[in-house]
């Protein structure tokens, strides 16, 4: 965020793709970020459409708020009231439509301006997306849009076929090879590609299409799915097929989340991202809740071998509405400016400056340590121990 405040006091005011191209950060990154300053009060924000050689550009203007940068040397020229300027000024005055609720001033002459007052706005038609922001806040905002309803079932349906895996895997794999440490193995093979190989999948979702990044995730995920029914049925499964399918589905999730966490940026926009990032959570724990029931009823009724092969078919919904999604890089309204020279990711150097920037905040520093604690002394280690729980305990 200090780089953001530097740039825009050194620039004035900018649209949120200029940010983006002058700070080398992703445009969701700065989007994100400009809401977190504005909710504090640092900025202000406003949609904003101009038209450049007859080519419409639209984006988020951003501005300091109540900054006032170093008068330039030399003469100034009077100020002249709106009703003075010609008419091709007029029109090619940008359109705003401002998302905090303030009321809006139409200026109509320097003698009216008070000082002590607000910063006077222009005066503009309230836009679709200001009545969104200047509404009552309402319960699941981002299910009410159709593209985010589809997102968040099908993104459900996905995890609960994830432990839907889990469940039948880790059973075959105890009664077949009774193995403490194949079931560690299944822990470190599914987290250890997360830990070292999700930022490079979230640069690779920002620079491409991150549909097609989490439709690959879905099919590494069917691939395990049919690998083990394979196995399965032919009863030819060995440990090192075990590790093999379990690498492949760890690798799967690292391809499906850092692009699924970007997708929804472009799926519900700024105005309800905050409602779509909890519901995004939401869907994650049901799948984990009804996974295992679900689960366990399939291996009960269908077996291991054929149980395991109609989860595969579950994660087709997904792959399928992803193909005619219109979200991503190329359904985005103003393209981001090309930065040759800055990096969109930096490595552990990304990871560095994002502790130094929450190092402060009162409750993601909280919310980072417990969750921290709770996967290092309990996480999801349980999950393969599991069937030699249940045998064990009756």
């Amino acid at each position: 965020m200090q780089e953001i405040m530097k740039f825009l006091k050194s620039s004035g005011e900018k649209l949120d793709s200029e940010i983006a191209a002058g700070t080398g950060l992703s445009l969701a990154n700065v989007r994100a970020r400009m809401l977190e300053l504005s909710a504090k009060g640092e900025v202000i924000m406003c949609h904003s459409i101009r038209y450049n050689d007859g080519k419409k550009v639209e984006g988020m203007l951003c501005r300091v708020a109540g900054y006032i940068p170093p008068v330039g040397p030399g003469r100034k020229s009077k100020a002249q009231p709106v009703s003075n300027y010609p008419a091709s000024a007029k029109k090619d005055r940008p359109s705003l439509s401002f998302f905090l609720p303030t009321p809006a001033v139409k200026i109509r002459d320097n003698r009216h301006f008070n000082p002590a007052a607000r910063t006077p706005r222009l005066h503009a038609t309230p836009s679709r997306e200001q009545h969104l922001t200047t509404a009552a806040p309402q319960s699941f905002a981002a299910l009410r849009l159709p593209g985010y309803r589809a997102y968040f079932i099908c993104g459900a349906l996905a995890m609960m076929a994830d432990s839907i895996e889990h469940v039948i895997s880790y059973w075959i794999i105890f009664e077949k090879f009774r193995s403490p440490a194949l079931g560690g193995f299944a822990i470190l093979a599914h987290w250890l590609p997360f830990l070292f190989f999700s930022v490079w999948s979230g640069a690779l979702a920002d620079r491409y299409d991150p549909r097609r990044l989490i439709q690959f995730g879905m099919c590494c995920f069917m691939a395990a799915s049919l690998g083990w029914g394979y196995f399965f049925i032919t009863d030819t499964l060995q440990q090192w097929h075990a590790m093999v399918l379990l690498v492949l589905h760890g690798f799967a999730g690292v391809f499906w989340h850092p692009a699924a966490q970007l997708l929804i940026h472009d799926i519900v926009g700024p105005a309800q991202l905050q409602s779509a990032v909890r519901l995004n959570a939401t869907a994650r724990y049901l799948g984990l809740l009804f996974g295992p029931a679900v689960g366990g009823a399939i291996l009960l009724i269908f077996g291991a071998s054929y149980g395991i092969v109609l989860n595969a078919l579950i994660y087709l919904p997904f792959v399928i509405w992803l193909w005619k999604a219109p979200y991503g890089p190329r359904f985005r309204k103003q393209a981001v400016p090309a930065v040759p020279t800055a990096r969109a990711v930096r490595g552990l150097a990304d990871v560095v400056a994002t502790v130094r920037e929450i190092s402060g905040h009162p409750v993601i520093v909280p919310m980072l340590l417990l969750a921290g604690l709770a996967s290092l002394f309990v996480g999801n280690g349980y999950q393969p121990q599991m069937p030699e729980f249940a045998h064990d305990l009756g």
